[in-house]
Formats: structure tokens, C-alpha cells, sequence
């Protein structure tokens, strides 16, 4: 009874996408600009196989913490995109939730490109952020997991 009186005061997040504190996501212009200023063709993460890049980034910018992602396929995807993305903030030895989406994609393309902005990081903290890049070509999905590493926000 008392673990059960432990855990229920714990603070718990759990957040819809439009609810999640402090996230503002770009427009698609702004993702793809970013995407083509910070991922270079050596910074990518080239596969052989029917995801041709997925690239994953996290950046400092006017204060905020930047997430942009880019998925792009070879061959013709019915659908392209994240299937999960996440950002993260270490905490002691523990990395906690900030912010958590499911299934962002297009049906109409053959890259998907996409960001956010965390508005509320703290100086000295680590953040990183990981996702599953995906692709359904010819009705098989193929996937990819990328993770940035840790960032310290300066």
C-alpha cells in the first residue's frame, strides 16, 4: 500500500500532440530549410536499402532547442515518414519524456521532412532526440532507428 501511495504521487506526462507544453513544430518551408542547412550529404546516414537517407538532428537556436527529421526513400513509398519521435532530457541517470509523437508521414512523396521546437530548455542540461524513420514501398514497411547522442544546451 505505501509503494502504491509512493508511485501514484509521482508526477506523471503523458501528452497528445497537441498538448504537449513548450512545442511549437515548423511549417514544412522551415523543416526543409533547416534539413538542407544542417544535414549534408556526409552528415547523413545512407542505407543501401529502400530508405536511402534518414537523417535526425538536434540544434541550439535563439534559445530553443531544434528537432528536425528527413526520411527519403528509393523507389516509390505508398507512405514516408516517422513513425515515432521522441525528446528526451536526462535527468541524474535517467532520461525522461519531454515530448512523444506518433506517425508523421506523407503518401505523396518520396522524402518527408519535419521539426519542432522545444521553447523551455535549461542551461546545462542534456537533451537528445530518437525516432523510427519508415517507408511502406510495394506493401512491406521498412524501418530505421536514428538517436542524436546527448546535447548539452549551452
Amino acid at each position: 500500500i505505501v509503494l502504491l501511495a509512493v508511485i501514484s504521487l509521482l508526477p506523471m506526462r503523458v501528452f497528445a500532440k497537441s498538448d504537449t507544453p513548450d512545442i511549437v513544430f515548423m511549417t514544412e518551408e522551415e523543416a526543409q530549410y533547416y534539413a538542407e542547412l544542417y544535414f549534408s550529404d556526409d552528415a547523413s546516414l545512407h542505407s543501401t536499402g529502400a530508405l536511402s537517407n534518414t537523417d535526425l538532428g538536434i540544434f541550439e537556436s535563439d534559445g530553443r532547442i531544434m528537432v528536425i527529421y528527413s526520411t527519403s526513400a528509393s523507389g516509390e513509398p505508398s507512405e514516408l515518414g516517422i513513425k515515432q519521435i521522441m525528446l528526451e532530457e536526462k535527468d541524474g541517470f535517467r532520461w525522461n519524456v519531454l515530448a512523444k509523437y506518433d506517425k508523421m508521414s506523407t503518401t505523396d512523396s518520396n522524402i518527408y521532412t519535419g521539426g519542432f521546437y522545444f521553447l523551455a530548455p535549461v542551461s546545462g542540461r542534456t537533451y537528445k532526440a530518437s525516432g523510427i524513420h519508415f517507408a511502406v514501398i510495394d506493401g512491406r514497411e521498412y524501418t530505421k532507428y536514428a538517436n542524436t547522442g546527448g546535447f548539452i544546451f549551452p
